[in-house]
């Protein structure tokens, strides 16, 4: 029996502690591999990104504040957005804040005056959310110096995002405007795929 106990407690280990590899962007757009804990690296389509979250905008972070909750005892960040497209819960807001648990924060790295699609989690009992599917949520949006139009990509080069997906219009069997094979995505493109994504019945 505790041969038994201590098979699945191994398994168990490995399976939510170990740390992985995940190749991610830094800021300055190149790529690393940095470690990731196997739960945080669980690879979500764009139809599971977008059903979970609660808010999902286009916005250009314009300030951060750093605060300590006295209560819960933690340290945790305070962001504001200024809203450019609302894509899902922040109808008629021009300003979205939210409040993001400071290692969270560390790794995705938000950049005053930069413009990103943020997919949130809805707020925890202390306030607190972030992107969903750890980074995979966000997305940075940058303009693409060859085609002068914007592009995105998330922190893991939008892996999976078109993976199992019903819709045709995202299929890769015909010119989709989501292409897996793709690192990046044209911004028009992708924001009008997660508006028909989000209307699937």
């Amino acid at each position: 029996m505790k041969a038994i106990i201590s098979f699945f407690t191994c398994l168990f280990f490995l399976t939510f502690f170990i740390p992985s590899q995940a190749r991610v962007i830094d800021s300055e757009g190149k790529s690393k591999y940095v470690g990731r804990f196997v739960f945080d690296t669980v690879p979500m389509n764009l139809k599971e990104l977008s059903s979970t979250a609660d808010r999902i905008f286009t916005g250009i972070c314009t300030d951060s504040t750093e605060s300590f909750d006295n209560k819960s005892k933690v340290n945790f960040i305070k962001y504001t957005f200024k809203v450019s497209e609302n894509i899902k819960g922040v109808k008629g807001k021009s300003e979205v804040t939210f409040k993001q648990w400071k290692p969270l924060s560390n790794e995705a790295n938000y950049e005053t005056g930069k413009k990103y699609i943020i997919f949130l989690y809805p707020n925890s009992p202390l306030g607190l959310t972030s992107p969903v599917g750890y980074l995979q949520g966000l997305f940075d949006v940058n303009l693409d110096a060859d085609s002068n139009k914007e592009i995105v990509v998330d922190k893991v080069y939008n892996v999976d995002l078109n993976k199992r997906l019903r819709s045709k219009v995202i299929s890769t069997n015909n010119s989709s405007h989501l292409d897996q094979n793709r690192l990046r995505v044209n911004y028009d493109d992708f924001v009008r795929t997660i508006r028909e994504v989000l209307n699937e019945k």
